[in-house]
């Protein structure tokens, strides 16, 4: 990760949950974790320059998911500043890029069990919040995307929308988060299934990097995403030799924006089509 983001200039660094397996931080912001599992993990100097930009898992919910906000106080580069929040970037070039992260266990509730090999129901489906019961961030997620008027919004979550992999897709997000995307001329960016995807729908990409900590989980969930829509992914019958884990790469010029995959060691495994800059009628909502 330190020698791509160097080789990219990177301007932050996004964590889409489950930042500390398996049960979140035990106590507040002062953990050892921070320091253990974080701070002295990522210290590549393209890493320590920009701010991460955090949000928090199901597994980060088994602890003090407040103590993560917290800990925005102590460490400069760790910005997860409220459970949802935003960041607008600018380019020398011109280029603006606006990311939109939200908080999927708030708004598809909590992913039951602890780990696959302990519970039998850990892949079970995720319960069907009622859109009532997230009324305030469904509220501001819309309000983020109609003010933005950036080239190029990105949404980041931890819970998938689509996946073919163990978890599966979410129907609460599909019924509720997609529209919105499709709208606004956002894409969509998440973790939580152990899997590199990329998905197209409807003027939407989605991808799935979630196998930064265990490559991977099978992709037993093929009949859960729209015909035709998955592009590429990386699961257990998939994957490469030697791909133990990996991240995915965000660059954006005035022309598109390009996604990549890489696995452990830097290696391209997938780099995702162009995405064009919004329309202007998105831009205009």
């Amino acid at each position: 990760m330190g020698i791509i983001g160097d080789k990219l200039n990177a301007q932050a660094v996004l964590a889409l949950g489950d930042n500390f397996y398996t049960y979140g931080i035990q106590g507040d912001e002062t953990s050892h974790r921070f320091a253990d599992t974080w701070d002295t993990v990522y210290t590549a100097d393209s890493l320590t320059r920009v701010p991460w930009l955090v949000i928090a898992g199901n597994h980060d919910y088994k602890g003090n998911v407040s103590a993560q906000v917290a800990y925005t106080q102590h460490n400069s580069r760790w910005q997860f500043p409220s459970l949802y929040h935003t960041k607008s970037f600018t380019a020398e070039d011109g280029t603006t890029v606006d990311v939109i992260l939200i908080d999927t266990v708030d708004l598809a509730g909590a992913a039951g069990g602890e780990s696959p090999e302990e519970d039998p129901h850990y892949f079970d489906k995720l319960p069907h919040r009622s859109r009532a019961a997230a009324a305030d961030q469904w509220a501001w997620i819309e309000a983020q995307l109609q003010a933005s008027t950036a080239q190029y919004v990105f949404v980041g979550g931890h819970y998938s929308l689509y996946s073919v992999c163990d978890h599966g897709s979410s129907s609460n997000l599909i019924d509720n988060l997609k529209p919105l995307l499709q709208q606004y001329g956002a894409h969509y960016l998440s973790g939580h299934d152990h899997c590199m995807e990329t998905l197209y729908e409807e003027g939407v990409y989605y991808f799935v990097s979630g196998m930064g900590d265990t490559c991977c989980y099978e992709a037993s969930k093929m009949d859960e995403v729209p015909v035709d829509s998955l592009l590429w992914h990386v699961s257990k019958e998939t994957k490469t030799r030697g791909t133990i884990g990996g991240f995915t790469s965000i660059t954006a010029t005035p022309e598109a924006a390009t996604v990549i995959f890489y696995d452990q060691d830097g290696a391209t495994l997938y780099t995702a089509p162009e995405i064009a800059p919004r329309k202007q009628q998105q831009l205009k909502q």
